[in-house]
């Protein structure tokens, strides 16, 4: 996953747990854009690394929260595949 696009009510968590294929993933607490404390709820893109060794072909991943209430509206991974000259 290179980045996680999330909804979540204000006063709640914005660091989700997650994982691919079993791994948990170190996941930085900065997200993209403004804190949008002047809207009704928070909406942000937060930027996740991923190690290449961890993608395979049949991967399963996992997003979860502390608390409830929470949309995920994107998920984007970003595949580099290195080929020699």
């Amino acid at each position: 996953m290179r980045r996680l696009g999330i909804g979540r009510d204000h006063g709640k968590s914005l660091q989700p747990v997650v994982t691919i294929g079993g791994q948990t993933l170190k996941v930085p607490p900065k997200y993209k854009g403004p804190d949008q404390k002047d809207r009704g709820r928070f909406f942000g893109v937060l930027e996740i690394p991923v190690s290449g060794e961890l993608i395979k072909s049949d991967n399963k991943f996992s997003i979860s929260f502390p608390e409830e209430g929470c949309h995920v509206s994107s998920v984007a991974l970003e595949v580099v595949e290195w080929l020699p000259l």
